[in-house]
């Protein structure tokens, strides 16, 4: 509870130091737009001033927009919600090797349950319960049709196009 309470004053202090290295940026424009003569000395530490302001106001734009960390890969994974409605989206398609996540959003426990297709070999989905709020993944291992349920509501269904890898 601490940390969100501390959250107002650590976003205040990223917004005081944006600000300050904006002031900074204008400051050194404005200096720049003023030199007429002067030796080059001097224009290069202008220069240094505003390009420095410039890296450290991209930095800033970094922490404001999250961790810092740079972006990784986007994963093969699809995100299947389930809500107080059904499945959504109640079909999806993955190539084989891919993830297909569940997340349940409701506040009941869901089951993904596979239907048998009576396909040789079918893979059947089975996620036993998903607690409210928790998820269940499944990487696809074979490409076909898989129709499934929720044991708890029955009328929650779904289905999994699994085609082949490229």
């Amino acid at each position: 509870m601490a940390a969100l309470e501390d959250a107002p004053a650590v976003l205040r202090r990223r917004l005081e130091t944006t600000e300050s290295l904006a002031e900074e940026t204008r400051h050194s424009e404005s200096v720049l737009s003023h030199i007429r003569v002067g030796t080059s000395k001097e224009v290069f530490m202008h220069f240094t001033r505003l390009a420095g302001a410039g890296v450290a106001l991209l930095a800033m734009a970094v922490v404001l927009s999250g961790s810092g960390e740079v972006p990784k890969k986007p994963t093969n994974e699809k995100l299947v919600k389930i809500t107080d409605k059904g499945f959504a989206p109640d079909r999806i398609e993955v190539l084989v090797g891919e993830k297909v996540v569940w997340q349940n959003t409701t506040h009941a426990e869901h089951t993904v349950t596979g239907k048998p297709t009576g396909e040789p070999g079918q893979d059947l989905l089975d996620s036993g319960p998903i607690k409210a709020g928790a998820s269940w993944e499944y990487v696809s291992k074979k490409e076909g049709t898989y129709p499934y349920a929720c044991q708890r509501v029955p009328w929650m269904t779904g289905t999994v196009v699994v085609r082949p890898a490229k």
